[in-house]
């Protein structure tokens, strides 16, 4: 991974974090309104409008931030795990540091 996938890789982690916080935020000062979007997306999914709520509802009792990261903003547990190998990777391959033998030689 070259330095230029690395800030890649970095900043959208950067920006997805930032995301997550905000979403965290908003769930906590305006749940209802959080529940309607999720309503709406299920909708233009192809869920009738009844549905769409009670699956909205349903899912923001289990894990209201994982399913608006899912959901609302396209984040999910395989991006960060794609993200989080990519940043190992490139720190595995740096022979500047003094504690690796880089990838190759491991």
């Amino acid at each position: 991974m070259s330095m230029a996938e690395y800030v890649s890789v970095s900043s959208q982690a950067d920006t997805e974090r930032a995301d997550l916080n905000r979403e965290r935020q908003e769930l906590a000062t305006s749940p209802k309104h959080e529940e309607a979007e999720l309503t709406e997306i299920y909708v233009k999914r192809g869920l009738n409008a009844e549905l769409a709520s009670k699956v909205a509802a349903q899912l923001m009792k289990h894990d209201a931030l994982g399913v608006h990261a899912r959901d609302e903003l396209g984040i999910s547990d395989a991006l960060a795990a794609r993200d989080k190998v990519s940043l190992d990777l490139f720190w595995l391959r740096d022979e500047s540091r003094a504690d690796a033998r880089g990838i190759e030689g491991a």
